[in-house]
């Protein structure tokens, strides 16, 4: 299906493709790809490199050219703002009332403006995933990405 998106784009004179992948991501009765294991860590498995397998497929398939790039930190970087420094400082605080008040197993959360614990429990039970109609992929649709939806015009 990404293959046949991507081939469509390029017959109607799209120079370019841009295909987003989540690291965690798997073909379907495929597994992910593991970059590396880390025996000392409580997460062993570090996933990475399924950018790379799915630009060598769609060259493949496809016999178009593929350039990979790997966003990790990059796509979190930038330069913070006044909003962005004080959020940060606030959080920090909150974090560190925290620890002084020995109160472990929780992160900093904001509801309403409110600077909140909440525990670890709650936010680590695996993939967290977007439903399908949510209204940000509903925005996105209306502009034309294309989330390789079956039957989907792309």
């Amino acid at each position: 299906m990404i293959v046949e998106q991507v081939k469509k784009r390029a017959h109607k004179g799209k120079r370019f493709s841009i295909v987003v992948i989540a690291e965690g991501a798997r073909p379907f009765g495929g597994d992910v790809v593991i970059q590396r294991q880390v025996k000392e860590s409580t997460i062993t498995e570090r996933l990475g490199g399924v950018g790379f397998a799915l630009g060598r497929e769609i060259e493949k398939v496809s016999g178009l050219s593929t350039r990979t790039v790997v966003m990790g930190h990059l796509l979190r970087g930038g330069s913070p703002s006044a909003f962005d420094r004080v959020l940060a400082t606030e959080l920090g605080t909150k974090a560190a009332e925290m620890a002084q008040q020995a109160q472990f197993g929780y992160m900093v959360g904001v509801k309403e403006n409110l600077f909140i614990k909440v525990p670890l429990a709650d936010v680590a039970q695996g993939p967290r995933l977007v439903p399908k109609n949510h209204p940000l992929i509903a925005s996105a649709k209306a502009i034309g990405t294309c989330f390789g939806d079956v039957n989907a015009q792309c």
